[in-house]
């Protein structure tokens, strides 16, 4: 399984420098940054020390759409949890997350943490396969700094993959199979006499079912069937 760093809108070179430096010393398999504000600047490199490496092959996307094409299952990590009525902010504690994932046969996994002084936007996590918290104590949410929250983050998904068993005979979806499925869906919700929020509600709940069973290839390749043939029913 490949393990990526992910950052959305990161402002400060220096924490992108952190960033570089823990991928390091993780032996991750890549840092991406997502719609930057900020440069690869001499700071950036003189906090990675050894993880300059990181930042030369830094991949750089302009949006969250983009992900599809580099990790097959993503985990946003938050602070801000919502209320009982903010679905999109209905988030799990990041170790029970990583405890159902870490003996599953995905490619690859994308941690994803947000800006410095934001986080991450609701349309963001809409797009994310998992909402992850990582508490303190029972009930204590911690609002820490980006480069704390990777390095907790990458130490406990380094120490739960070592479970991860290499000889599953099925593979797991893939991601841009999965956006099919969703893109399919949306055109059909979309046809219904519905409002524009029950649609991204429905869609938002499709996404949260397939990443939490698991769905196989095979099973999501049988998905974007039945979705087509939903669509082509409508177009009629």
């Amino acid at each position: 399984m490949k393990l990526y760093l992910i950052t959305v809108g990161i402002r400060d070179s220096g924490n992108l420098g952190a960033l570089a430096r823990l991928a390091h010393n993780f032996q991750i398999d890549g840092l991406i940054a997502v719609a930057p504000d900020c440069e690869v600047d001499d700071l950036a490199y003189e906090r990675a020390t050894h993880g300059r490496l990181y930042l030369d092959n830094l991949i750089v996307l302009e949006s969250m759409a983009e992900l599809s094409g580099h990790v097959d299952y993503s985990i946003a990590l938050t602070a801000r949890i919502g209320g009982t009525r903010n679905y999109v902010r209905k988030t799990e504690s990041f170790s029970d997350v990583l405890s159902e994932i870490s003996i599953l046969p995905y490619r690859s996994v994308g941690l994803i943490f947000g800006r410095e002084s934001s986080g991450l936007t609701n349309e963001e996590l809409s797009r994310c396969d998992r909402i992850a918290t990582i508490f303190a104590s029972p009930g204590h949410v911690p609002v820490l700094n980006i480069s704390h929250a990777a390095a907790i983050s990458l130490y406990e998904t380094r120490k739960n993959l070592h479970k991860l068993s290499q000889s599953s005979e099925y593979e797991l979806i893939h991601s841009k199979t999965k956006a099919a499925i969703l893109e399919n869906f949306s055109l059909v919700l979309s046809s219904m006499s519905k409002p524009s929020e029950w649609v991204e509600n429905m869609l938002l709940t499709l996404r949260r079912i397939l990443s939490r069973c698991h769905v196989t290839q095979d099973e999501g390749n049988k998905l974007v069937g039945l979705s087509k043939s939903l669509v082509a029913l409508i177009g009629k």
